[in-house]
């Protein structure tokens, strides 16, 4: 199963980092390819929550929270809206950092139909694509910690931020 990993640096501690990502309805503050998001579940947190995210590419996807680790990650799979010609895609948010500092890793798993077919296709266009987006939403939860400043389009993703995304 293809996999890719980013991260960034954010000038903010661990714990407001960790809040905004626990905030698992309010995704749409900060990730600037999700225009809208909420909750479909009574529990707004934690293993099992479910929220729908209305994503300028791919329409609405939903996402539920497959673990959770309180104060430092979560793991969650897409249920609905998968991308031709995806079979199934999983992120894992991950929080680590002391003081004034925090270290954001986001990794995502991804696996593909089709066979070798789909194989070549995550190969040569898929992994471009979800680098790209992984960044952007990086930058974008990096700018709204830091600066309180919702990013409702890629547009509004700040140079600086989106460059401290490695």
């Amino acid at each position: 199963m293809p996999q890719l990993t980013r991260q960034v640096k954010i000038n903010a501690p661990k714990e407001k980092t960790w809040e905004i990502l626990a905030d698992w309805g309010a995704v749409s503050n900060w990730a600037p390819t999700i225009t809208e998001s909420h909750t479909t579940t009574e529990a707004k947190r934690g293993v099992g929550s479910i929220r729908s995210c209305d994503h300028t590419q791919m329409g609405n996807i939903e996402e539920e929270v497959v673990a959770w680790e309180e104060g430092s990650s979560l793991s969650y799979d897409v249920i609905k809206g998968l991308p031709m010609p995806m079979k199934s895609l999983n992120n894992t948010w991950s929080v680590s950092g002391e003081g004034a500092d925090s270290m954001v890793t986001l990794t995502m798993d991804f696996g593909m139909k089709f066979g070798p077919l789909g194989a070549l296709m995550a190969a040569l266009a898929v992994r471009r694509m979800m680098n790209k987006e992984m960044g952007l939403t990086l930058a974008g939860l990096k700018q709204y910690v830091e600066n309180g400043e919702v990013v409702s389009a890629v547009s509004e993703v700040s140079e600086g931020s989106l460059a401290a995304v490695t």
